[in-house]
């Protein structure tokens, strides 16, 4: 993994809203990022680059998910409704974002919000992650993709597989979101699944 955070590991900050704190993280093996385990709370992730080449136009793979958080993470914010807090979150080989509680139903109460998932950073054309572009299962509450405003809007386009796709999981919210749209939402840049699949 390019960062991975264990169990009891938390409010950790990985990136930042200026270019100057962004991460580049991509071409490793397994995922850009993975959260995992009991207890562990309260990291923020924003502003980073994970599945793409410095320029932010061209797929440089992980080898699995972009970001994954399972097995009892809760309280993570990707991104968030502030300038520069977006991940672009692109040219990942599987998932774009992956929340899976496994047998642990306290994984719950995270935020997706501001991200550019599956395109490129003008978000104008596609960098497909190889599967969906945010996938939430067997995971409850995790209250927020999206929201009210344009900063807290994720585009999710171009992806391999469904937008959202959300299974066995409960009270999980999705507002405000571009899906399946340019940034401006004027053209088609299609997921090649569902929009949103529940």
């Amino acid at each position: 993994d390019g960062v991975q955070i264990g169990s009891g590991a938390d409010a950790n900050v990985i990136g930042g809203t200026s270019s100057n704190e962004r991460n580049l993280i991509s071409g490793n093996a397994n995922d850009g990022i993975e959260i995992d385990n009991n207890s562990t709370t309260g990291t923020l992730i924003r502003g980073n680059w994970i599945g793409v080449d410095a320029t932010g136009s061209a797929a440089l793979a992980n080898g699995r998910y972009g970001i994954v958080l399972f097995n009892g993470v809760s309280g993570t914010q990707i991104g968030a409704a502030l300038a520069g807090a977006g991940n672009l979150i692109s040219g990942n080989a599987n998932i774009g974002i992956a929340i899976n509680g496994g047998a642990n139903a306290a994984t719950a109460n995270n935020t997706i919000q501001g991200n550019t998932i599956g395109l490129n950073a003008a978000g104008s054309a596609a960098i497909a992650n190889g599967g969906d572009g945010i996938q939430v299962s067997n995971a409850a509450n995790n209250t927020t993709i999206g929201g009210g405003g344009a900063l807290a809007r994720n585009l999710i386009a171009g992806n391999n597989g469904d937008g959202i796709e959300i299974n066995a999981a409960t009270a999980n919210s999705v507002l405000g979101n571009h899906i399946g749209t340019n940034a401006a939402g004027t053209a088609a840049i299609a997921n090649t699944g569902a929009g949103v699949y529940a």
